[in-house]
């Protein structure tokens, strides 16, 4: 909100991107924040139509490993499998932290298992870039709703300290919450 009050729009819309990304397709945050993308753009003069969702470019574990990000691999407990249209969020905090605003963030619609994803600098949140970082805690949710947070987990699981940069994949075995 503040870069939208100071008329960086093209800030405030970069970001309301990235959230609008992480929200379930027709929820009421993807549509309020599909609406203030919108009005950005008219305020910038540019054409308006349905917002685009900020894509998972950067999201290959190869650059990960060479642009300060970090790869996960998810693996579902043995034997399970999620819903169809489950989505899955793959987050890194700072350090130590259970909660709060993540550092970056990837959600990913009816993945592929196991799951290989990378978190990087072009998913980083809130004015936050990943490569800031030395550790990481990575943290991965299975939604039953499409909504992020562990009250909405089927599944989830967690690695405390992760290194940034490495190169080496960060491995998480879900566990059923």
């Amino acid at each position: 909100m503040a870069a939208f009050e100071e008329a960086d729009y093209r800030r405030a819309i970069f970001y309301w991107q990235r959230l609008r990304a992480l929200e379930a397709p027709g929820s009421p945050g993807h549509t309020m924040l599909g609406q203030v993308i919108e009005r950005a753009s008219r305020e910038l003069g540019e054409p308006v139509g349905e917002p685009a969702v900020v894509a998972e470019k950067a999201n290959t574990p190869s650059e990960a490993s060479t642009d300060g990000g970090v790869v996960v691999q998810v693996f579902l407990p043995d034997g399970e499998q999620p819903p169809a249209g489950a989505a899955v969020f793959v987050l890194a905090r700072p350090e130590g932290a259970a909660a709060g605003m993540p550092i970056a963030v990837v959600r990913i619609e009816s993945p592929s298992w196991p799951l290989q994803v990378a978190l990087t600098d072009a998913t980083s949140m809130a004015g936050q870039l990943l490569s800031d970082f030395g550790t990481v805690s990575i943290e991965a949710q299975v939604s039953k709703n499409g909504q992020p947070g562990r009250q909405n987990a089927l599944f989830w699981g967690r690695v405390d300290i992760a290194t940034v940069g490495s190169g080496v994949p960060v491995q998480i075995r879900l566990n059923r919450d």
